[in-house]
């Protein structure tokens, strides 16, 4: 392969003959990485100059030991750009204007038609460059879209686990204070018989002891549940 690296500057015009040496010295994909444009690009500024170029397989092929034919340079017709200008106006090869009337009116014929076939495939490639901008915006919008409503289960799905998993801790810590409210009550009716003054101090102690568990109100309980839903908001 051809490891040549240009050393003009990105203003520097390349010419026909050089872009073709270029492109079949090696891949397109190396040819534009030295001039900092896309390969596909690069394949237009090609067509644009008339310079063919190795036809998908070619490098393949090469590899293998084979040698395809590599056809040769065209001469440019009147008119035609002789070189890819970076930076300002290309270079075209000169019209030939002849003496006889007619022949100029032919010439002149034969330029504006290869100025309207020039223009109209400019359009059908702009208009396939939008297309495909346009294919792979829906494809970048339907995989955002796509993305999104996979976050949204995996939340939604997390929200019904932990919503649960709280309510079954809240029912488990009602129940144990229940059990706890159920054995206070039990002491609090067995005071009845106590002396007054031993009654005093067992219900003072009841007090404390209620203060140090948790409410057996299971509305309060409930209302302190957060709902999958809530937990989503």
């Amino acid at each position: 392969m051809n490891d040549y690296l240009p050393t003009r500057n990105e203003k520097t015009p390349v010419s026909r003959e050089q872009l073709y040496e270029e492109v079949w010295a090696e891949p397109m994909t190396k040819v534009a990485l030295k001039y900092k444009v896309s390969s596909s690009f690069l394949a237009r500024i090609c067509t644009r100059l008339k310079v063919p170029r190795p036809q998908r397989g070619y490098w393949a092929m090469y590899a293998t030991g084979k040698r395809p034919k590599k056809p040769p340079l065209p001469a440019a017709s009147p008119g035609d750009e002789l070189e890819w200008a970076r930076d300002g106006e290309a270079r075209r090869e000169p019209l030939k204007l002849q003496s006889h009337p007619l022949k100029f009116k032919r010439r002149n014929r034969t330029i504006a038609k290869q100025v309207e076939e020039a223009e109209h495939k400019a359009e059908i490639q702009r208009i396939q460059y939008e297309q495909q901008c346009e294919i792979e915006r829906q494809l970048r919008e339907e995989e955002r879209c796509r993305q999104a409503l996979e976050e949204a289960e995996r939340r939604r799905v997390k929200a019904i686990k932990d919503s649960r998993d709280e309510l079954s801790d809240i029912i488990k810590a009602w129940a144990k204070a229940k059990r706890i409210e159920e054995f206070f009550a039990e002491v609090e009716y067995r005071t009845a018989d106590l002396e007054d003054a031993e009654k005093v101090a067992v219900l003072g102690r009841l007090a404390l002891a209620r203060k140090m568990v948790d409410s057996t109100d299971a509305l309060e309980w409930l209302t302190s549940w957060k709902t999958p839903e809530e937990r989503n908001a």
